[in-house]
C-alpha cells in the first residue's frame, strides 16, 4: 500500500471512529454539532503553494447565527491539515465537506488543486465524494472538462462511487446509456464494485455485456460472490466464452471456494475432466542445475486448487487424494498432499515418500528436505544422509544446501566439504551456490570451480557472472578480465552490456 493510500485509510479510520463518539457526546448533552464557522481561522502554512485569492464559500449550515463570518474553505481546510492529531483532523475535515453544496464544490476544487502532495490528493478524493453524494451527472461533466488531469482522474471514479452509495440503480441505468463514453469507462469501476456488493447476479450479467471491462473486474465480482453463493459464482463462471478469461476466472474462483470449502471445491472440479489437464509449464525443481527436471499437478486447475488446499488443510486434502479412483487426479494431487504434509509433519511426509513410487519422487523429496530443515535443522540432515546415491539423494541435499546457505553459509560450505565426488555432489553445489551467488560472488566462484561436470561448471559460472555484474558492475567487469573460467564472447556480451 503507498504512503498517500496509507493516509487516506487512516484519515478514514480516524473519521469513522471519531464522529460516532463526538456526536454521542453531543447527544447526551442536548448541544448541537459545531460548524465550519466554529473552528478557528489559521493563516496558510508556509509548506504549501500560496493560493490565490480563496473563494468565501456560504455559511455551511443554517443552525448557525447569522451573524457569523463564513470561514473561507481554504483557510478553514488547511488549518485541520495542520491539526497533528489524526482523529481530530479527520473530524474537521469531514465537517468541512460534508456541509459543501452542490454550488461550493467547483470553488472547493479550485482551492483543493493548489494543495501540493498527499493533500491534494486526499482533499479531491474526499471532494469527489461529496459531489458524487450531492450532484453526480454535474461533477461528472465539470470533471470531463476540466483542463487538470489530476481532477479528471480522481473525480470520475470518486464521483461515480459516491454516486452508488446513495443511488446505486441511478448510476447503474447512466453507466448503461451510452457504453464507449469514455467517462461511463472511467467510472465504470467504482460502480460495478458497488453493484457487485449488492447484487454480485446482476453484476455478472453487467460484466458480460462489457468485455472491456469484465476481464478486469472478475476478480473483484467473484471475491463479494463466493462469500455469499460460491456454486452460482461459479456457475456463472462456466457461461462464459470458452478461452482464457473463463479459465482465469475460475482459477480464481476456486482460490476462493477452496478457502472455505476445500472439499466441495475439489469434487466439483473433479466432475469435469478439463479441469485436470495441465495449461502451463511444469515446474523445474533443478533450478539453476542442468541436470534433469520433474514435474507436479500444478497447472492445472485442479492442481493448483488442490496446493491451496494442501497447504492449508493438509490432512483433508491427503485423505481425499489417497481416496480418488481417477489415476490421473491421484497422480496430480499426491505429490501436492505431501508437500503440504511435510509443512506440518515432515517425519510423516517422509514416511510417505518411502513408498512413493510416482515420477515426482524427486520434487516431493526436496520439499521435505526444505520443510523439514526450517523446523529441525539436525534432523532433516541426518534423514538426508541416509540416502542412497540416485535414490533422490541429490534433491534430499540440494534444497538443505539452498536453505541452510541463505542463513549459514559458512556452515553450509563446511557441509559441502564431507560431501564424496559425483553428479550428487555437482548437483548440491549448485543449489549452494545459486544461493549465495547474489550476496558472496567469489564464494559462490570458489565452491563452482569444484564442480566435476565441465558443462555445469561452465553453465554455472556464467549464470553467477550475470549476477554480479547486476549488482556490482565494476567488481564483475574486474573478474571477467582476469578470469580464464569464462569463454571470450561470454565475457564481451556483459562487459558491452553492463
Amino acid at each position: 500500500m503507498s504512503a498517500r493510500e496509507t493516509r487516506r485509510t487512516t484519515l478514514i479510520f480516524g473519521i469513522s471512529c471519531v464522529v460516532i463518539g463526538v456526536a454521542g457526546g453531543w447527544w447526551l448533552r442536548g448541544d448541537t454539532a459545531p460548524s465550519v464557522n466554529a473552528m478557528e481561522s489559521a493563516a496558510l502554512p508556509k509548506s504549501h503553494a500560496d493560493p490565490a485569492p480563496p473563494a468565501v464559500l456560504r455559511e455551511s449550515s443554517p443552525a448557525e447565527d447569522s451573524t457569523d463570518a463564513p470561514i473561507p474553505f481554504a483557510t478553514a481546510i488547511r488549518a485541520s491539515l495542520d491539526d497533528r492529531d489524526p482523529f481530530s483532523r479527520g473530524i474537521r475535515i469531514r465537517e468541512i465537506i460534508r456541509n459543501l453544496s452542490a454550488a461550493d464544490l467547483p470553488a472547493a476544487v479550485a482551492e483543493a488543486a493548489r494543495l501540493t502532495g498527499d493533500d491534494g490528493w486526499e482533499m479531491l478524493h474526499l471532494l469527489g465524494l461529496r459531489w458524487g453524494e450531492v450532484d453526480a451527472i454535474g461533477g461528472i461533466a465539470f470533471a470531463a472538462n476540466s483542463r487538470d488531469d489530476r481532477v479528471r482522474r480522481v473525480f470520475l471514479p470518486e464521483i461515480a462511487a459516491g454516486w452508488a452509495a446513495v443511488d446505486l440503480a441511478e448510476a447503474v441505468a447512466w453507466m448503461k446509456e451510452k457504453p464507449g463514453d469514455r467517462s461511463r469507462e472511467e467510472a465504470f469501476p467504482s460502480i460495478i464494485a458497488e453493484l457487485a456488493r449488492t447484487d454480485p447476479a446482476s453484476a455478472a450479467q453487467f460484466l458480460a455485456k462489457i468485455p472491456a471491462g469484465g476481464s478486469g473486474w472478475t476478480d473483484a465480482l467473484l471475491r463479494k460472490w463466493m462469500n455469499s453463493d460460491a456454486r452460482a459464482a461459479v456457475a456463472w463462471v462456466q457461461q462464459l466464452p470458452p478461452g482464457s478469461m473463463r479459465r482465469g476466472a475460475l482459477r480464481q474462483a476456486m482460490g476462493f471456494w477452496v478457502q472455505q470449502d476445500g472439499r466441495a471445491a475439489l469434487d466439483w472440479l473433479a466432475r469435469d475432466p478439463t479441469n485436470v489437464h495441465s495449461d502451463s509449464l511444469s515446474v523445474n525443481t533443478r533450478t539453476g542445475s542442468t541436470i534433469g527436471s520433474a514435474t507436479v499437478g500444478t497447472g492445472s486447475i485442479l492442481g493448483d486448487a488442490f496446493a491451496g488446499w494442501a497447504d492449508r488443510s493438509p490432512d483433508e486434502a491427503l485423505a481425499w487424494a489417497l481416496a480418488q479412483t481417477d489415476e490421473e487426479i491421484h497422480k496430480s494431487t499426491l505429490p501436492l498432499a505431501i508437500k503440504g504434509l511435510a509443512e506440518v509433519d515432515s517425519a510423516r511426509a517422509a514416511q510417505m515418500l518411502s513408498n512413493y513410487t510416482g515420477p515426482d519422487a524427486n520434487w516431493i523429496a526436496g520439499s521435505i528436505a526444505s520443510s523439514w530443515f526450517r523446523q529441525d535443522p539436525v534432523a532433516a540432515t541426518r534423514w538426508a544422509q541416509n540416502f542412497s546415491p540416485g535414490d533422490n539423494r541429490d534433491s534430499v541435499l540440494g534444497a538443505i544446501a539452498s536453505d541452510w546457505a541463505k542463513t549459514d553459509s559458512a556452515g553450509a560450505a563446511q557441509w559441502l566439504g564431507q560431501l564424496p565426488a559425483g553428479l550428487d555432489r555437482d548437483y548440491v553445489i549448485l543449489r549452494f551456490t545459486s544461493a549465495v551467488a547474489a550476496r558472496e560472488p567469489i564464494l559462490a566462484i570458489e565452491w563452482t570451480k569444484t564442480i566435476s561436470d565441465v558443462f555445469s561448471r561452465a553453465d554455472q559460472f556464467e549464470h553467477i557472472a550475470r549476477i554480479w555484474a547486476e549488482d556490482d558492475p565494476n567488481a564483475a567487469k574486474k573478474w571477467m578480465r582476469s578470469t580464464d573460467q569464462l569463454s571470450a564472447e561470454y565475457k564481451k556480451q556483459l562487459i558491452e552490456k553492463y
